[in-house]
């Protein structure tokens, strides 16, 4: 088979750049060894949301208890799962018949590089004129004694029945949100982080207030707590961690994601890498292979977000037309910990305000006694926001608190064109709303 375009993995920055470039008239076809649809639609971001939106309203009903509800309601498990495999169970068959229809080639199989522009999938040779990595990670392995023993998000986001005492071994993201869905969901819930600082890439004040939270609200989290070992017994199995000992039914490995690159044969194709993904240049081209470009986590620059695979798609897709005409723009991208509650940042923290040696303030303000937080029976949120004293441009924007990920989008619309606190306060904000409440986070 030869084409002009071989996409390997069909998720939604493979899907971009499939379609962007059959638009143009390339003969395009898409490969991946696994189910079509990717990570985030089918084992990731959106099944997640299901199961964290129900979470939300049980967490939050739980606050209000006494307060105008007389009883929160609980998490029905198998009935949440039913409504999160209406959209999971539809997205390989839509995904495929999305590509058939656009006239794009549909392959399955394994995938391997036989030469720097050629590759096996399944059985079928094939050589194209440009190949696009966009294969995604997959859940990193924990090598310690009873690693093995551990299941990993994906089995987490679609198993059947929770179970009655959970772990999580890792204090990142992951962690943190599927701890908080199995809270809600009435397990005994267990995170064991192995250094002092878990969610590394979020605010530290907002951090320990999160974790504080957590803990007054029944969830478990040790810190400095790196895990030794794991043993399995007839009642379930047994966590060793520093000098003490865990029990529980599900030991959950969410200590990280890493690179789907192992069987890809990257060394006969002439593909640069490391352990943080594909070796590129300015322009998502192989740094070894002209003819190779890539996209989403599989790369080794940029973070490892939905929303940046697809503006990387968006950008190969000019850079394959127009040879080394965009360059991808990483700064002042919003993320978001969909923990209970949940946290958003954008812009620079206050420690890289610091390390660039800045003239700025930090507003710091708790919300958590203001009508936005006592009306939904919000515990803990806090904004913090960097703010240039010369230009009153903000830098950095950090949230806790409830619809954190919805506010912090504003944000990154004023930093990104260079908005005052000044033209901010002449903005009328739908009001009473979380949104209208930052606007006393800068003044």
């Amino acid at each position: 088979m030869k084409i002009d375009i071989l996409v390997i993995g069909s998720g939604t920055s493979g899907y971009t750049v499939a379609n962007g470039l059959k638009k143009e008239g390339k003969t395009v076809a898409v490969a991946d060894r696994r189910s079509f649809g990717g990570t985030c639609a089918k084992r990731g971001c959106q099944p997640k949301k299901y199961l964290v939106a129900n979470a939300e309203i049980v967490h939050l009903a739980k606050g209000l208890e006494g307060k105008g509800l007389k009883k929160a309601p609980s998490v029905a498990w198998k009935d949440l799962m039913s409504l999160k495999r209406e959209f999971t169970d539809k997205v390989s068959f839509n995904t495929e018949e999305g590509f058939k229809t656009a006239g794009i080639d549909v392959l399955h199989g394994d995938v391997y590089f036989t030469s720097p522009q050629s590759v096996i999938v399944g059985d079928l040779p094939v050589s194209a004129d440009k190949i696009v990595l966009a294969v995604g990670t997959i859940p990193t392995p924990l090598t310690i004694p009873g690693g093995d023993f551990t299941v990993d998000s994906e089995y987490f986001l679609d198993m059947d029945k929770m179970p009655r005492k959970i772990i999580f071994i890792g204090g990142g993201y992951i962690s943190f949100e599927l701890a908080s869905v199995a809270h809600q969901a009435g397990a005994e819930t267990i995170i064991l982080h192995r250094s002092v600082q878990p969610l590394k890439h979020f605010d530290p004040d907002l951090t320990r207030i999160l974790v504080k939270t957590m803990k007054e609200e029944g969830l478990n989290l040790y810190t400095e707590h790196p895990v030794k070992k794991i043993e399995k017994s007839n009642s379930g199995f047994k966590v060793i961690a520093g000098v003490d000992e865990y029990f529980a039914d599900l030991v959950v490995n969410a200590t990280g994601r890493t690179p789907d690159l192992n069987s890809l044969n990257l060394d006969v194709g002439n593909i640069k890498f490391g352990a943080k993904g594909i070796d590129v240049n300015d322009y998502l081209q192989s740094s070894s292979n002209p003819n190779v470009f890539a996209v989403g986590d599989c790369v080794a620059s940029g973070p490892d977000l939905a929303t940046v695979a697809d503006m990387q798609a968006e950008i190969v897709v000019q850079n394959i037309l127009n040879k080394d005409s965009v360059i991808p723009d990483y700064s002042n991208i919003p993320s978001a910990v969909f923990s209970l509650p949940a946290m958003a940042s954008v812009g620079i923290s206050e420690e890289e305000a610091i390390q660039k040696k800045l003239d700025f303030r930090v507003k710091m303000i708790d919300q958590s006694n203001w009508p936005s937080s006592k009306r939904i029976g919000q515990k803990a949120a806090v904004s913090k926001v960097i703010i240039e004293e010369k230009t009153e441009q903000i830098l950095g924007v950090h949230i806790l608190g409830h619809n954190a990920a919805e506010v912090i989008n504003t944000f990154a619309l004023a930093i990104k064109f260079g908005h005052t606190t000044e033209e901010l306060r002449t903005v009328l904000w739908a009001y009473p709303t979380h949104t209208s409440d930052m606007k006393y986070s800068f003044k």
